[in-house]
Formats: structure tokens, C-alpha cells, sequence
């Protein structure tokens, strides 16, 4: 079955400055230490490179917890982007949550952006955006792509730059949490922070760039 979902209000694609962006992104390799509080609970990784005109990301992460006390919480997440023209052209991403596994995979066709998940189609107009937390250029948008499930989620991102011009910060509002974000001068991602419901603040911090 076929979900048709427009974009209402969608944020127009300055090509233009995506190609500046672009050429300002060398092949890297993001390292981030994840915690739950204080504790490490894992790592989420992002490895950058330029394919001709395309941005490959793979993105792996892994986390273990434990939730009240005792009982184990695995989370096991894979993906893999291709990026043009600041917009989202094709994804596959799969992810293990406690041995219960989730297969999504997506493709630009025309002016769509077809989503393929558990044999149903979401389709969404126009230009497609996942939080792509390594370029906050590519978050202006009003609405954002969750590779892990698919969905087109409805998003308010705000610019927040320090008084000693050393950092910046960017917040995602969603639906019912946020996620704030933290670059360094030379507009490089160093930090994440969001809420989990009933478990408390979780954190990316970088060991390596």
C-alpha cells in the first residue's frame, strides 16, 4: 500500500551553496564516545567521502545498557546515505534492537522520495532531508528523514552562535523531545545531547576528527 505524503512549506535546495558546502567536506572519519548519564554505553561512528559529485556517509553504531537495574538494552544501527545536490538521493539502513531486526531502504525516483519498510511504500515530495548532524547547512529544513524507520518527521532548527565565536549550537525541535548539537569555529560536529524518555540525557561526545 502506497502512502502519499507531501511536504507542506518544504525548504527550497540552494544548490549552489550545497557545492561550496561540499567542497568544504573532505573524506573524515567522525568517532563518538556515547554515554547514558555518566556512563559509556557504546559508540556511533560516521565515515564522510566524496564519490564525483556524491557524499557517501556510513554511519555504525552500537550501544548496550541496562534499563531499571536489570534488564539489557542492545541497539545495533547501520547506514548508508548518498548525497547530492543537498538532497537525500538513496539510503539502506538496518537496525537490531534487542534481536528484533528493522530493514528500511529508500530511493529518489523523479520528484519523489520512495520508502521501502516492511513491504509498504511512504512516498514525500520534493527535496528529502535526513539529520545529517555532520553539516548543519543540510538541517535547515522543515522537516527531517529518520533512516532507522522511514519516517518524514516535522522539525523547527535554530542557530545559536557562543559570545566568544568559538562554538556554535544547533537545536532540533521534534514532536515531543529535542536534540541539541555542538560545532566547533571551523563548523565541525563535536557534541550531541538529547533526552531519552524514562532513562535520562544521552550524549555523543568526539574522540577523533
Amino acid at each position: 500500500m502506497a502512502l502519499i505524503i507531501g511536504l507542506i512549506g518544504s525548504t527550497l535546495v540552494d544548490s549552489e551553496s550545497f557545492e561550496e558546502l561540499a567542497l568544504n567536506i573532505d573524506d573524515k572519519t567522525f568517532y563518538f564516545n556515547v554515554f547514558l548519564g555518566s556512563r559509556n554505553i557504546g559508540f556511533h561512528n560516521f565515515h564522510l567521502k566524496r564519490v564525483g559529485g556524491q557524499l557517501q556517509v556510513i554511519s555504525d553504531a552500537n550501544m548496550t545498557f541496562k534499563a531499571f537495574l536489570f534488564k539489557e538494552i542492545s541497539y545495533e544501527h547501520k547506514a548508508e546515505e548518498w548525497w547530492e545536490n543537498g538532497c537525500l538521493q538513496r539510503f539502506s539502513s538496518s537496525t537490531n534492537r534487542n534481536s528484533k531486526s528493522i530493514v528500511v531502504n529508500g530511493t529518489r525516483v523523479g520528484n519523489q522520495f520512495v520508502i521501502d519498510y516492511k513491504n509498504e511504500e511512504m512516498r514525500y515530495e520534493g527535496c528529502v532531508r535526513s539529520f545529517a548532524y555532520w553539516a548543519p547547512t543540510l538541517l535547515q529544513s522543515d522537516n527531517l528523514l529518520n533512516v532507522e524507520t522511514g519516517k518524514n518527521i516535522p522539525v523547527v532548527v535554530s542557530i545559536d552562535n557562543d559570545s566568544t565565536g568559538v562554538f556554535q549550537s544547533t537545536t532540533i525541535e521534534l514532536p515531543k523531545s529535542s536534540i541539541s548539537l555542538k560545532y566547533d569555529s571551523d563548523g565541525r560536529w563535536i557534541e550531541l545531547e538529547t533526552r531519552l524518555k524514562l532513562f535520562g540525557k544521552l550524549s555523543y561526545k568526539l574522540t577523533t576528527i
